[in-house]
Formats: C-alpha cells, sequence, structure tokens
C-alpha cells in the first residue's frame, strides 16, 4: 500500500508530463510546417507512423520486461535521449513565427546544404524570435504570454 500512492503519483505526472511534451509532437509540428495544399497528407502521415510507433512499444514492452527485467527501461532511455538531441539538432523552434516565416527556415536550409538548425542562418531558428523595435503593438511574432493588454 505505502508504494502503490507514491506509484500512481508518478504515473500521472509522468502521463501528464509526456502529454505536454512529447505527445505533441505528432500533432503540431505537422500542422506549422506544411504548406496548406499538403498539411492534412501530413498530418496523417504523422499520426500514422504516432500510431504504429505506439502500437510497437505496447507489442515489444511485455516482451522485453519478460527477457530484460527492469533493464529495459534503459531502452527507452537512450531512445528517449536520443529523440530529445534529435529533436534539439533539427527541429526549429515554430513558435512566434507566422507560416510563412517557418517555410523560410526548410529554404535557408536547402541553400545552406543542412539540417541541423544551428547551422541554418546563424542559428536564428534555435530560438522563438525577439520582438520588434516599433510602436509596441503585439504582432504574430511576439509570444502571447508576453502581450500586453487582454
Amino acid at each position: 500500500m505505502a508504494v502503490s500512492v507514491p506509484g500512481s503519483i508518478a504515473l500521472f505526472v509522468a502521463t501528464g508530463l509526456f502529454g505536454i511534451g512529447w505527445l505533441a509532437q505528432a500533432w503540431l509540428i505537422p500542422t506549422e510546417i506544411f504548406p496548406s495544399t499538403s498539411r492534412a497528407q501530413g498530418s496523417a502521415i504523422s499520426v500514422i507512423v504516432w500510431g504504429l510507433a505506439n502500437f510497437t512499444v505496447t507489442l515489444v514492452t511485455p516482451i522485453l520486461f519478460n527477457n530484460l527485467n527492469y533493464w529495459m527501461f534503459l531502452v527507452f532511455a537512450v531512445t528517449n535521449l536520443f529523440a530529445g538531441w534529435w529533436t534539439w539538432v533539427y527541429s526549429p523552434e515554430t513558435g512566434g513565427r507566422s507560416f510563412e516565416d517557418n517555410q523560410q527556415f526548410f529554404t535557408e536550409s536547402k541553400e545552406s546544404n543542412t539540417w541541423r538548425v544551428s547551422r541554418v542562418k546563424g542559428g536564428e531558428y534555435r530560438h522563438m524570435p525577439r520582438e520588434k523595435e516599433g510602436n509596441g503593438v503585439a504582432t504574430e511574432e511576439s509570444p502571447l504570454l508576453r502581450r500586453d493588454g487582454a
């Protein structure tokens, strides 16, 4: 009983953090990087790959657990570390940018002949854009939480 309460809390916290973090990748990134003409197809492919990956994890977990015991979690830890590194290196920050700005990353990466975010246009796409100087009116490029007014 003493282990079940912290275990349940850990399960809910991990599930919530997963939903906020990695789970959003399959749903949000495709809608921000594909043009309107292929957004539905790109999102569908992303969700299908996500579903197949979840199916594979669900299918393989009991088999791995029976053969590797608790070492199985190292397999998931290593794959998550790899996914985190891959996201950091190859995924541009799309927040605070218009669709056209996000498309500009792919044009710039083609010209730079690399997909590494830090090497495209001096790493400009690694972080959210800075607010533009001017009359102080919030624009699409300014983060929502920093906008003044209602």
